[in-house]
């Protein structure tokens, strides 16, 4: 006997929230893009590691894993998957996650933290999967 498991709660709400953009311009690439920029973005912000910068940094990565189920929902519901979509999502999640270890890193060994701390995080993005 199997049973049906429904999505996550959050794949379930972004499917809602890309309901409106399946007949417009906007690609699921784009919104793999703005997913990476936030990445981007909370990586920097953990390296710079001042003030309340990690709890920025944070909120930015939340949103960015959200962001990065909506990619995939307008994919399916607009018809618009592709073979390289699918490779660019892969590619700048791995990139995303690897940028945040790195940026991590960085702000605790800016903030004294020994040198194997940014080691450890360097080597944390050629690490083999």
């Amino acid at each position: 006997m199997t049973t049906e498991q429904s999505p996550p709660w959050d794949q379930q709400i972004a499917a809602v929230l890309v309901r409106p953009l399946v007949n417009t311009m906007v690609t699921p690439n784009q919104i793999t893009a703005v997913s990476l920029v936030l990445g981007v973005a909370a990586a920097a912000m953990f390296a710079w590691g001042e003030g309340t910068a990690a709890y920025w940094a944070a909120g930015l990565v939340i949103a960015a894993r959200f962001i990065d189920h909506m990619d995939g929902e307008l994919a399916r519901q607009a018809g618009k998957g592709s073979k390289l979509g699918a490779l660019f999502d892969s590619a700048t999640g791995t990139a995303s996650y690897g940028m945040l270890f790195l940026g991590m890193g960085i702000g605790e060994w800016r903030g004294d933290g020994a040198e194997w701390v940014l080691w450890l995080a360097w080597r944390a993005l050629w690490w083999p999967s």
